[in-house]
């Protein structure tokens, strides 16, 4: 849950690595899967990202939806899904 005290954009999504350089976000690897706050995705880079759901900071309800039976990742904002954003090939 974003609130008031949140001051910059967050990344919230998924991980397949425990060990990585904490000094950077998860998703700057290949094995990180995220949903940025600027209204993109992020995998693989630090950057850049397809344009994926809304814009949100400081406030609003997120929901990460992992279904590992059939490889997809997906994310909600405030209770609105808003598709798969990552689907294992």
């Amino acid at each position: 849950m974003a609130d008031a005290r949140t001051e910059h954009e967050l990344k919230i999504g998924v991980t397949a690595q425990q060990k990585y350089n904490v000094n950077s976000s998860f998703s700057d690897y290949e094995f990180g899967f995220a949903y940025y706050g600027l209204g993109q995705l992020r995998h693989s880079n630090n950057s850049l990202g397809e344009p994926y759901g809304k814009f949100f900071k400081k406030k609003g309800v997120l929901g990460v939806l992992l279904n590992m039976n059939i490889g997809t990742l997906s994310f909600a904002l405030d209770g609105e899904f808003m598709g798969v954003a990552f689907e294992d090939e």
